[in-house]
C-alpha cells in the first residue's frame, strides 16, 4: 500500500508525544531503518511510509520516520517524494533542526546534504575544507541548475565512467563510481567497479573491504574472509582502530563463524577485543542483526578479560583476606549459566569442524555422531542442538527436526538468543510443520514467530531461496502462493530510452535470484514457488545483443528465464515492479 507524504502533514502544535502510539507503526520505523541499513532502499520506503503514517501524535518519531523515509526515497530514485519529506521536515523543525533528528550520524549528514540540495544551497560539507561531497552532487551551470537530481545523477555518473575508463588506477574516481552506482540501485556495476579497482590498485585496502562487503551480503563467505583479509593486512598500524578495520574484522570473524571455522574464531577474537571496548561494536559499519551476531560471540572474551582484571586484582590482597571458591556451577538458584567454560568452549569447537568436516567428506552419519556425544557431554550445547535438527532436516526426518528445532527457540529465548539462532531455527519449524501438519500449520507457525522473521532478518538467514519465499507466502497470509500457485503469466520485450527492457510478469509476485553463466553467455533468472507457465517458451530478440528469451521450469515450483547473448554479456540491471521485475539492458 502506498501513501502520498501530502496527507501526513500534521495539525500546528501536535504534542511532542503520546502515549496512544500504536506499537505497530514503530516497528514499521525500526524495519525501514533496518532495510535502509542493509541497502533495501525500496523496501525500506515501503515500511516507512507506514510509519509516517501512524506516527503524527509521535513527533520525535514522526521527525525519525521523515528523515529516514527522505533517504530511503532518495536512494531509491523516487525523487519527487524525497523533496517532498524533505520539505515537510524542514517546515517542522528548519534546516539548522535537521542535527538534532534522531538518526545515525551518517546518515544526519546525508540528510543535511540532502536538504541543502533541494533548498538550491551548497551543502555544508561542500565549503568544508577535507570534507568530500559523494552522496550529492550540487549543479555548477546554469543549464544544470534547471537539471533535477536524477539528470545531475547521470551526468556525474556518466563523468565517472570517463574517467575510469582513461584514467587507470585512479582510485578515488573508481570509489565514488561505486558509491554513485549503488545509490543509483545498480549493485552488478558497482561490484564491477571495485573488481577494477582491486585489479588497477591492488593495494589499496579499501578496495578489498567494500567488495568484502558486497560478497558478504552475497553469502559468500569464504571469498568475502579472502577480501577482508586482504583489506586487514594492507592498513597500517595507524588504521588498527580506525572503524573501517574493526569493521572488517567483524566481518572476517562472522565469516569464520559462518564457515564453521571455530579455531579460527578463537584466534580473531582477541584481536578485536585488544582494539576496540565492547560498546564499540554498535558503531561499526554492519546492519543490526549482524552487530548482534558478533556481540554475542565476542561477549565470552570480554567477559574473561573482565574476569582476568577481578582476578589480577584480588591476587594483590594479602593471602588471610583471601577465600577458597570452588568453580561456579552451570547452573545456580535456577539461572541459566552465562558463560560455558573455556573447556567446554574448545570442545565444541574442534567437534564443530570434525562435524563440517564430515559433511564435505559427504558422510551425514559420522557428522550426526559428532555431535551426538558432544551433546552427551554438553547438553546446553544449543548450535549442536540446531545443527543436529538441520541435518535431519535435510535428510527428510521432518518430526524428529520439528521437536529439536522447538528446543532450540526456547532455549534460545531464555538466553537471549546469545547464538544467533532464533529466526533460522524458527523458519526452519515452519517449514517442518509444512510437511508434517500441513499448510495451514505452517502458516499459523509464521504468524506466531512474525516478529522473528520480518524485515531484513529473513533475507540473511542460510535458507534456500523457495524456502524464504515459503515463508514470505506464509507471513504474508498467502496459503495459495505457498503451495506454490504462481503462474509465469508473459514476458514482454520493448525498446525503451534506456535501452531493452525486458519484462517478467509473475501472477502473485515472487522471490527471484539473477546470475551470469559467462562461458555460456547467458544471463539466468529464477522464479521460486511457481508452478506453471503461460508466458512463451522462445521469443526471438535480436537486439542490443540478446538473441532470444527462453522460459522454462528448471526444477519443481521453480521457473528458469534464460536471456541468450551474442558476444559478451552486456551491462544489465534488474529492478522489480508491481507484477514481477523487469531486466535492462543498457
Amino acid at each position: 500500500m502506498l501513501f502520498s507524504l501530502c496527507l501526513f502533514s500534521p495539525a500546528p502544535g501536535f504534542p511532542l508525544s503520546s502515549p496512544q502510539v500504536d506499537p505497530f507503526y514503530l516497528k514499521a520505523l525500526a524495519d525501514g531503518e533496518m532495510l535502509l541499513a542493509a541497502g533495501d532502499s525500496a523496501d525500506a520506503v515501503l515500511r516507512l511510509e507506514i510509519a509516517v503514517f501512524g506516527l503524527q501524535n509521535d513527533r520525535p518519531n514522526l521527525l525519525k520516520a521523515l528523515g529516514t523515509y527522505a533517504l530511503a526515497a532518495y536512494k531509491s530514485g523516487k525523487i519527487d517524494k524525497a523533496r517532498e519529506a524533505v520539505g515537510q521536515l524542514t517546515g517542522l523543525i528548519g534546516q539548522a533542526g535537521l542535527a538534532e533528528v534522531g538518526l545515525r550520524e551518517a546518515w544526519k549528514t546525508d540528510l543535511a546534504k540532502l536538504a541543502a540540495y533541494f533548498a538550491g544551497t551548497p551543502a555544508e560539507a561542500e565549503r568544508t575544507p577535507g570534507i568530500r561531497v559523494r552522496t550529492i552532487s550540487r549543479p555548477k551551470a546554469e543549464a544544470d541548475k534547471k537539471a533535477g537530481p536524477e539528470d545531475a545523477g547521470q551526468k556525474r555518473l556518466a563523468e565517472l565512467e570517463k574517467r575510469a575508463k582513461s584514467e587507470r588506477g585512479n582510485t578515488e574516481a573508481l570509489l565514488e563510481l561505486h558509491g554513485l552506482q549503488l545509490r543509483l540501485g545498480d549493485t552488478r556495476a558497482a561490484k564491477k567497479t571495485l573488481e577494477k579497482l582491486v585489479r588497477e590498485v591492488p593495494r589499496e585496502p579499501r578496495g578489498h573491504y567494500l567488495l568484502g562487503k558486497i560478497l558478504y551480503a552475497e553469502r559468500k563467505f569464504k571469498h568475502a574472509l579472502g577480501r577482508f583479509e586482504k583489506a586487514l593486512s594492507l592498513s597500517g598500524e595507524e588504521e588498527a582502530e580506525s572503524p573501517q578495520f574493526l569493521t572488517g574484522l567483524g566481518y572476517s570473524i562472522l565469516s569464520l563463524n559462518y564457515l564453521g571455522r571455530r579455531p579460527d574464531v578463537r584466534e580473531k577474537c582477541p584481536q578485536f577485543i585488544e582494539r576496540a571496548p565492547e560498546e564499540w561494536i554498535s558503531r561499526l559499519d554492519m546492519g543490526e542483526r549482524d552487530r548482534a551476531v558478533l556481540r554475542n560471540i565476542l561477549a565470552p572474551y570480554y567477559k574473561a578479560r573482565e574476569d582476568e582484571k577481578t582476578a589480577g586484582s584480588e591476587a594483590g590482597k594479602t593471602e588471610t583476606g583471601k577465600k577458597e571458591e570452588a568453580a561456579p556451577p552451570l547452573l545456580q538458584a535456577g539461572k541459566k549459566e552465562e558463560r560455558r567454560s573455556p573447556v567446554q568452549t574448545d570442545a565444541a569447537a574442534r567437534a564443530y569442524g570434525v562435524f563440517d568436516q564430515y559433511l564435505q567428506d559427504n558422510d551425514p552419519a559420522s557428522a550426526r555422531r559428532t555431535l551426538e556425544r558432544l551433546l552427551n557431554r554438553y547438553p546446553s550445547e544449543v548450535r549442536a542442538v540446531f545443527l543436529l535438527a538441520r541435518l535431519e532436516y535435510r535428510q527428510g526426518k521432518f518430526e524428529e527436526a520439528r521437536e529439536r528445532f522447538q528446543a532450540v527457540i526456547r532455549e534460545s529465548r531464555q538466553n537471549g538468543d546469545a547464538e544467533g539462532l532464533l529466526a533460522e531455527a524458527a523458519a526452519y519449524l515452519v517449514l517442518c510443520l509444512r510437511e508434517t501438519k500441513g499448510h495451514e500449520a505452517a502458516g499459523a507457525a509464521a504468524l506466531l514467530y512474525r516478529r522473528d522473521l520480518e524485515g531484513a532478518v529473513l533475507d540473511g538467514l542460510g535458507l534456500e531461496g523457495v524456502d524464504k519465499q515459503l515463508i514470505r507466502d506464509y507471513l504474508s497470509g498467502r496459503r495459495d502462493a505457498a503451495v506454490g500457485e504462481r503462474t509465469l503469466d508473459k514476458v514482454i520485450v520493448q525498446e525503451t530510452g534506456e535501452g531493452l527492457r525486458i519484462e517478467i510478469v509473475c501472477l502473485p509476485k515472487t522471490a527471484f535470484r539473477t546470475f551470469v553463466l559467462e562461458r555460456d553467455r547467458k544471463i539466468i533468472v529464477d522464479l521460486f514457488n511457481v508452478s506453471r507457465i503461460l508466458s512463451e517458451r522462445v521469443i526471438p530478440v535480436s537486439k542490443r545483443g540478446v538473441q532470444a528469451v527462453r522460459t522454462g521450469m528448471f526444477q519443481e515450483n521453480t521457473a528458469r528465464v534464460v536471456l541468450d547473448i551474442q558476444g559478451d554479456v552486456p551491462e544489465y540491471v534488474v529492478r522489480e515492479t508491481e507484477s514481477g521485475l523487469a531486466v535492462l539492458i543498457r
